[in-house]
C-alpha cells in the first residue's frame, strides 16, 4: 500500500507561471530522467536530482505524481518550493520499500 504525502502547494496559488523552465526552475517527472537538463522538456527523474540543482531561491515543479524509493535529505540554503504544474495536483508518494520517515 502506497502512503501519500499530498502537497498542499498547488499551482492555484502561484501568480506567475513558467512558461520555460529557467535556472531557478526545476521540473521532475516520473517518466525524466537525472541525465536530463531538468527543464520541462528534458525533466528530471527524482526530486533529489533536483534538490542537488537549485540555486539559492528555486522551484520544483512536479510534472506528475512522484513515489520515493529512499529517504529524501534536504539540505539546501536559500528558499526552495515544491509545487505541482500549473493546473495541476501532483502528490509524492512514499514507495513500498522506503517505510522510514519520508524526509529528513
Amino acid at each position: 500500500m502506497l502512503l501519500v504525502l499530498i502537497l498542499a502547494v498547488s499551482s492555484v496559488f502561484t501568480t506567475t507561471s513558467p512558461v520555460a523552465a529557467a535556472d531557478d526552475f526545476f521540473y521532475v517527472s516520473a517518466n525524466g530522467s537525472d541525465s536530463n537538463a531538468g527543464t520541462k522538456d528534458a525533466p528530471f527523474a527524482t526530486i533529489d536530482k533536483a534538490l542537488t540543482s537549485v540555486v539559492s531561491t528555486s522551484t520544483i515543479v512536479l510534472l506528475n505524481d512522484i513515489t520515493l524509493n529512499q529517504k529524501l535529505s534536504i539540505s539546501v540554503t536559500g528558499k526552495v518550493t515544491i509545487r505541482s504544474e500549473d493546473g495541476n495536483l501532483f502528490s509524492i508518494l512514499r514507495g513500498e520499500n522506503n517505510k522510514d520517515t519520508l524526509m529528513r
